[in-house]
């Protein structure tokens, strides 16, 4: 079918913005005939319905992100679509007429969260009010087209139970995970992006007593844990102006005044890391965290990395870290799926220094490291 020229959309579109809220298709036929008389009946139902697509809630990819277990969606373009349900990247059917259609599809995303996106603003990043996750960066940033990265939250928040079920860990490992939780030590998840962070640390989450308090701090919401007693406090970017921007570590100072039992960035990133492990370094025990890194190996040079951001040379990052991270979980994802690959602890050194001392190694059917014994020992095996 036809599509109609930018202009022409433009026009309708205009006409189609009133103060009632999403346009119905039965708005959109009545101006299409208003604009233009002479349109047929079949490009009017192909123009209603793509129109329609585009201005209502996820246009085109909302079938995708209603898929059960779907996680990601990611736009190349305005003809390249894919989307990820647990099985790896899988290519998509649907795609928009034009670069024009999807670009105006990205600029109202955007202004559905008081953002901009255009030439002065090419990228954002946000979270849309349904609680997905949208990055989006435009030409000539990205060559192949406008790009969008929606990240969709877990429906369901997994318990330990359920995370045997699925592989992520057996009967032994859940275990283990609740005694951590249970004597209030504290750790934190490493893993890329897409691991199965958020889902295991919801998971042990959920261990925590009843009778404490959880106060969870993220960029955006995704951390969903079965508790009656959570607070959640999420950061919050600036508007077109640049003002009213909230950054983790405003809300980590913040958190420490509302009388925590159990501290959770949901993922360390940048300077805040300094304000979380002087927290955690303060009676906050039992406090959690996430970061990326490619093993638990790898961990104590992404702190490191981080504290040279909040300009903390490595002594007083390993001062702080020694007491405030005991434990390093690593989750990763393997052709068997999200798995929780390594055990390992944060040990001082003689000269005062800090190393990490692999415990277990669960992708070698649990073979047992150096630092099995201490382990068992931390927690009371």
């Amino acid at each position: 079918m036809a599509t109609l020229p930018p202009d022409q959309l433009r026009i309708i579109r205009a006409k189609l913005v009133t103060n009632s809220g999403q346009p119905t298709i039965e708005n959109i036929v009545s101006v299409l005939r208003e604009t233009i008389p002479t349109i047929t009946k079949a490009e009017l139902i192909s123009n209603a319905d793509t129109i329609f697509a585009n201005t209502s809630g996820l246009g085109l990819i909302d079938e995708l992100v209603q898929t059960p277990n779907v996680t990601d969606v990611l736009v190349n373009g305005f003809s390249d679509i894919w989307f990820d349900r647990g099985n790896g990247l899988e290519k998509s059917s649907v795609a928009w007429n034009s670069e024009t259609e999807l670009r105006e599809f990205a600029a109202r995303l955007a202004a559905s969260v008081n953002r901009r996106l255009d030439d002065v603003n090419p990228f954002i990043d946000a979270q849309l009010p349904n609680g997905i996750r949208f990055h989006a960066i435009i030409p000539p940033l990205s060559r192949q087209g406008t790009s969008l990265s929606f990240r969709i939250p877990a429906r369901h928040q997994m318990r330990l139970n359920e995370l045997i079920q699925v592989g992520t860990i057996d009967s032994n490992i859940a275990e283990l995970l609740k005694r951590l939780v249970q004597l209030r030590i504290s750790f934190a998840i490493s893993g890329n992006t897409g691991s199965g962070k958020t889902t295991i640390l919801g998971a042990l989450l959920s261990e925590v007593p009843q009778h404490e308090r959880i106060l969870i701090i993220e960029d955006s919401t995704e951390l969903q844990v079965t508790h009656p007693h959570v607070i959640s406090l999420q950061t919050r970017n600036a508007n077109a102006e640049g003002i009213g921007g909230v950054e983790l570590k405003q809300l980590v100072k913040q958190a420490l005044r509302m009388r925590p039992d159990r501290l959770v960035v949901g993922e360390v990133r940048g300077t805040e890391v300094l304000d979380l492990l002087i927290a955690l370094n303060t009676g906050h025990e039992g406090g959690c965290v996430t970061v990326h890194a490619n093993n638990t190996e790898a961990v104590l040079a992404r702190f490191e990395a981080l504290g040279l951001l909040a300009r903390i040379p490595k002594a007083a990052i390993h001062a702080l870290l020694k007491q405030a991270i005991r434990v390093l979980l690593h989750v990763e994802r393997t052709e068997s799926g999200r798995q929780l690959t390594e055990i390992s602890l944060i040990e001082e050194t003689a000269n005062g220094e800090l190393k990490i001392l692999k415990a277990l190694d669960l992708i070698k059917k649990q073979q047992f490291q150096p630092g099995w014994q201490k382990l068992q020992k931390l927690l009371e095996l």
